[in-house]
Order: structure tokens, then C-alpha cells, then sequence
């Protein structure tokens, strides 16, 4: 495990400092996910986007506290809203897409306009839901 993470480490710090273009990063992602044939519905790069996500989030805040500090006090600070987007939901959670699916499916009421392609959560409904979590 640790010779992987040392490998995550030297891919991250390639992306970073230029030496490996993204195109380079989007081969290797497709030559592996196509290894993975079981990836039904992009499956596979589906989870690659979550853990990107939480380790995006749990990497701030442990090494960048203070930034979180601001941009939770600034979220803090939106006005109340009656009505929240799936995206909306997703940016003030903190989590992925997929978790926000399993959420849907694990009881929390989402809304769809009739016809309508996105989806839609009441405030009421969220808070209730992650009052359920707490439990």
C-alpha cells in the first residue's frame, strides 16, 4: 500500500508541477477502465470522481484549516433557501455525486419537475434527512 500511495504522490506532484499533461492522466484512466469491463455506466470513473473529491476535501482540511474556517463562514452566511439544487446540496455537504445518489436512496426525498431532468431538495427535507443520519 504505501508503494501505491508513494506512486499517487509522484503523479500528484507531475500534475502539479506540468510534467504530465491531463490528456496523459485521461489515457491512463481509460486504458485502466476499460481493464475494469464490469464499469457499467462509467461506474468505474464515477468512484475515481468521489475519491478525487473526498481526498480533495480531507487534504484542505487537514493542511488548510484556515481556508476551510473562511469558506464555511462564508457558506454560513448564504441566506436560507426553501428550495436546494442536487448541485446545491452537493457543494454544501461536502460530498460526490454517488453519495448524494445513495442519499436519494436511502431516504431523502428529492423532487423532480414534471418532465423536468433535475433534481431538486427542500431544506425541510434535508434537514431532516441528516437529522436521521445523526441518530
Amino acid at each position: 500500500m504505501k508503494k501505491n500511495i508513494i506512486v499517487a504522490n509522484e503523479l500528484l506532484l507531475a500534475i502539479a508541477n506540468g510534467s504530465i499533461s491531463n490528456e496523459e492522466i485521461f489515457e491512463m484512466v481509460e486504458i485502466h477502465a476499460s481493464i475494469v469491463r464490469e464499469d457499467i455506466e462509467g461506474e468505474f470513473l464515477k468512484q475515481i470522481k468521489c475519491g478525487l473529491e473526498k481526498f480533495h476535501n480531507d487534504f484542505n482540511q487537514k493542511y488548510f484549516p484556515e481556508s476551510e474556517t473562511r469558506a464555511m463562514s462564508n457558506r454560513n452566511k448564504m441566506q436560507p433557501k426553501e428550495l436546494y439544487s442536487r448541485k446545491e446540496v452537493i457543494a454544501k455537504l461536502q460530498i460526490c455525486e454517488k453519495t448524494f445518489y445513495n442519499y436519494s436512496q436511502s431516504g431523502l426525498k428529492v423532487h423532480k419537475p414534471h418532465g423536468g431532468r433535475k433534481i431538486y431538495v427542500y431544506s425541510s427535507d434535508l434537514d431532516d434527512f441528516l437529522k436521521s443520519l445523526a441518530a
